[in-house]
C-alpha cells in the first residue's frame, strides 16, 4: 500500500492535488478551532428539511462536512491507487474530483460558520 502511495504521489498533478487537500484540511481545522468556542447552541444546518426546529442541529452536527469531505477523498484515492499503473488519467481525475468536493464543502462550511458568527 505504501508503495503503491509513493508511486501515485510521484505523478505531479496528484501530489498537487493531495498538497491542496492538506491545505484545505488544515483550515476546515483552523477555523473549526477559532469559532467553536462562540457558536450557538443549535445551527441551522438542515437547510433541506421544513422550517421547524429539524433544520437546527448542535455544533457536532458541523463536523459532518469535514469528516465527509476526508471519506470523499480516502476513497477517491484508494481507488486511484488501485488503477493508477493502467488508468493514470481516471487517477488524476478522481483525484481531483475529491479535491473539488473538498472545495465545495469548505465553502458550505465557512458559509454557515459565518452565517452564525
Amino acid at each position: 500500500m505504501i508503495k503503491k502511495l509513493k508511486l501515485i504521489l510521484s505523478d505531479k498533478i496528484i501530489l498537487r492535488s493531495f498538497q491542496s487537500f492538506l491545505i484545505l484540511s488544515g483550515l476546515f481545522i483552523l477555523v473549526l478551532i477559532w469559532k467553536w468556542p462562540v457558536l450557538p447552541a443549535q445551527l441551522p444546518l438542515f437547510y433541506s428539511l421544513p422550517r421547524s426546529e429539524e433544520v437546527l442541529g448542535s455544533p457536532y452536527a458541523l463536523l459532518i462536512l469535514p469528516f465527509l469531505s476526508l471519506i470523499i477523498f480516502s476513497v477517491h484515492l484508494i481507488f486511484a491507487m488501485r488503477i493508477f499503473e493502467r488508468e493514470k488519467l481516471t487517477s488524476r481525475i478522481l483525484i481531483v474530483c475529491a479535491v473539488i468536493v473538498e472545495i465545495i464543502l469548505l465553502l458550505s462550511f465557512l458559509k454557515i460558520i459565518f452565517l452564525i458568527s
